[in-house]
């Protein structure tokens, strides 16, 4: 009998020949590997082959590896095994996700939002630019690849009873996958998703100008500080906010190579760290408000579309997505998929349609450049990695044991010869001179390097509150280069109080980054609490005797703090509300200021009533309403946007009755000083598996409840620290040589 149950032992997919070709994109062998445990506890796996090469891996108490590896490819290798441990089924789905081909293994996931996912990757061709980045990679960057899918694989077949069934069918992994991954997260997650253009659509056709999607669940905060200001050593806090969901969830781990020891967090389903730090430096992300992508208005003529007046036909193909029944078999449906000379249709209207153009699809060679901005020693080697602009969207906040700290804008900003429009979001699709060719080089975007305030910070606000005293200005830039000149609130409280006192040390800045008051609140509740007292409507003079003893921060014993949240809710979500609306030239002036007191106690006491109508007292404290995700169900601190807090937590609401679960906000954070020895502390509030793990490793939910850090252990590892050591055997040039590399056609049977 089959070892994986329809599937032959000695090969990652189906038995049957045709189906394997295709999953298998030609791959195949034995790939049986051992892995030896020990420390806590100590279970050997069966292998067939001996090992060239073992890595360990050590596993601490909070269940980050460390990886301690002899070459960039037994890292990579290692980096898939050790991903599987964690997330193997998690990993898969992805995979299957970026191939289109999550509805033929849905899971739980449901079988419509599985189908549109796979409608959204074939329409948008990830399959196409996964397989064009994969014949530009060089041979070493291939082998790099394929040994992080080795891993996957032999993690896999060495533990096939930790596979769903339904997922077997994804393996094997290959190299070209990983790319696929990769430009499914970066291009048509971040840099452009299907929700935003499905909103973009609906103003289009209703004949309004489509606006730039503002950073919602989608954002980040970033401070460095300089030793001048921290009376120490350079300091970086990072702190990412992500929907707590696999398709971002962070993998925090240590690699440990001959070319140096580098700490961070990778995207599950990629084999590089995107942020993180090593003995010498650390850089950090933020979602900048960048053109990460254009829609252009085509005029249809017959079967095609006019360019410069000349008729010009659509590139369509016809594409298959299978569809997986409650009954255990499969139906195909059809897709058939026009492109444009300037990307993919994604909407018709009468005699027009919209295509869309995203940034990056030229970029290549991302996670080379992530590697070696890892490897980096000094801030000019790693400026000069920036110039090869290989990250298609997000700001660099950086800092080193030099002392320096720097803020890029970063991002692949399109360029032209020609006078195209930068700040309209739709451009006109009958000129070919509207297409983007080039891309503004580093030395043309915003940045700050050693600011005499000694700090920078960036919170999703533009560059040019980056540090003050303002040291750049909008007209030095490309015109429409920032999508937005808002200062967001969230990013307003972090540089009051970088501001407000002479010295910022590694204590305060974990202070800060844990500060759960909201700006919103010191910006008008006192103007409410008195239009509320003075009111006639008794609930209005309720609840504003809530609110004035409410300590004005989103804590979990917080009283008033979910009244103001209800009242905001019923609020104008505008400037018309603040008595001081927002004014970019005096970027911390406002918005502040209750603009019409009476509208504003009058639904105050709605608020009042809302929540009781519900069954929620006014008065109730945050954590007892909003609570977050496991079986525990701790009570939650921070808040969303537009509140204006430093720690994020959104959150949604899982069933019809009250009560909010936390999905998405601070995910990975960290704090690191790099003085002498580095000193760090951190949390991946969700922890590092979703598979069930090792016993003897902690909970970081509980700290997130508790507001605290924990120190990011760092090899090696203490003993007391350590929960698993395991020996990963790893067979060097397992799958690609070099030479293979160059010479091995480009697989395509499972994109076409």
């Amino acid at each position: 009998m089959p070892l994986l149950g329809g599937m032959d032992p000695c090969v990652s997919g189906p038995a049957d020949a045709k189906h394997r070709e295709e999953y298998s994109m030609g791959v195949t062998g034995n790939r049986r590997l051992a892995v030896i445990c020990v420390a806590i506890f100590t279970s050997p796996f069966l292998h067939t082959r001996p090992a060239q090469a073992e890595v360990p891996v050590t596993w601490d108490i909070w269940g980050v590896p460390h990886i301690e590896a002899s070459s960039e490819n037994a890292l990579a290798y290692a980096a898939g095994w050790v991903q599987m441990r964690s997330h193997a089924n998690a990993v898969l789905t992805l995979m299957a996700r970026s191939r289109g081909r999550l509805a033929e293994t849905p899971g739980h996931l449901k079988l419509d939002y599985a189908l549109d996912q796979d409608r959204w990757v074939h329409r948008m061709g990830i399959a196409s630019t996964a397989l064009q980045w994969w014949e530009q990679q060089q041979p070493v960057e291939r082998e790099s690849l394929q040994s992080f899918a080795d891993g996957i694989n032999d993690y896999a077949n060495s533990h096939p009873g930790d596979i769903n069934e339904e997922l077997r069918v994804v393996l094997p992994i290959q190299g070209v996958d990983v790319l696929a991954r990769l430009a499914h997260v970066m291009l048509y997650d971040f840099a452009v998703s299907e929700a935003k253009i499905a909103d973009d659509t609906v103003a289009w056709r209703a004949g309004v100008e489509p606006t730039i999607a503002s950073v919602q669940d989608r954002g980040s905060n970033a401070v460095a500080i300089a030793p001048q200001k921290s009376g120490s050593a350079a300091l970086l806090m990072s702190n990412p906010h992500l929907p707590w969901s696999d398709l971002v969830r962070w993998f925090e781990y240590e690699s440990v190579t001959p070319q140096g020891n580098f700490y961070g967090v990778s995207l599950l389903g990629l084999p590089t760290q995107v942020i993180g730090f090593n003995q010498k430096l650390g850089w950090t992300h933020t979602v900048n408000p960048m053109h990460s992508y254009y829609l252009y208005e085509l005029k249809l003529k017959g079967e095609g579309y006019l360019i410069d007046g000349e008729p010009t036909a659509f590139q369509t193909r016809t594409e298959t997505i299978r569809v997986r029944q409650p009954s255990g078999g499969f139906i195909d449906k059809p897709i058939t998929i026009s492109d444009s000379l300037f990307g993919p249709v994604v909407a018709r209207d009468k005699d027009r349609a919209l295509a869309l153009w995203v940034t990056g699809k030229d970029a290549a060679h991302t996670l080379t450049q992530y590697r070696d901005m890892a490897r980096a020693q000094d801030h000019e080697t790693f400026q000069r990695l920036l110039r090869r602009q290989q990250i298609a969207i997000f700001s660099i906040i950086y800092a080193d044991h030099d002392g320096k700290i720097a803020y890029y804008f970063g991002g692949r900003n399109p360029a032209s010869y020609n006078n195209i429009p930068r700040d309209s979001l739709i451009l006109d699709g009958s000129k070919r001179a509207n297409q983007w060719t080039d891309v503004l080089p580093l030395d043309q975007l915003p940045a700050i390097i050693d600011p005499e305030s000694g700090w920078v910070q960036n919170a999703n606000d533009p560059p040019w509150t980056a540090s003050l005293p303002a040291r750049l200005s909008s007209t030095d830039y490309a015109k429409g280069l920032v999508t937005t000149p808002f200062v967001n609130l969230r990013a307003q409280r972090i540089i009051e109080r970088l501001k407000a006192t002479p010295t910022v040390d590694f204590n305060a800045l974990l202070n800060l980054k844990l500060d759960t008051g909201s700006e919103l609140a010191e910006r008008m509740l006192d103007d409410l609490i008195v239009a509320g007292g003075q009111a006639k409507d008794p609930d209005s003079r309720a609840g504003a005797q809530i609110l004035a003893g409410w300590d004005r921060a989103m804590n979990a014993d917080s009283r008033g703090a979910v009244l103001f949240s209800q009242w905001v809710k019923l609020m104008p979500g505008d400037d018309s509300i603040f008595t001081v609306p927002f004014n970019p030239r005096k970027p911390l002036a406002g918005p502040r200021g209750l603009a019409v007191p009476a509208k504003g106690a009058l639904l105050l006491g709605d608020a009042v009533r809302e929540l009781r109508k519900t069954g929620v007292a006014p008065d109730v404290a945050w954590g007892e309403l909003f609570k977050l995700p496991g079986a525990q169900r701790l009570p939650a601190n921070g808040g969303p946007d537009p509140f204006g807090l430093i720690r994020a937590s959104y959150f949604s609401q899982p069933g019809s009755t009250p009560g909010y679960v936390a999905n998405g906000g601070d995910g990975f954070t960290s704090v690191v000083e790099f003085g002498t020895q580095i000193h760090a502390m951190g949390l991946l509030a969700y922890g590092n598996f979703t598979e069930p793990s090792p016993q003897g490793i902690h909970d970081q939910m509980q700290l997130y409840a508790d507001k605290h850090l924990r120190t990011l252990l760092r090899t090696p590892v203490a003993p007391g620290d350590t929960v698993l050591k395991e020996l990963i055997p790893y067979v060097p040039n397992h799958s690609l040589r070099a030479a293979e590399a160059e010479s091995r056609p480009v697989p395509t049977m499972p994109w076409r």
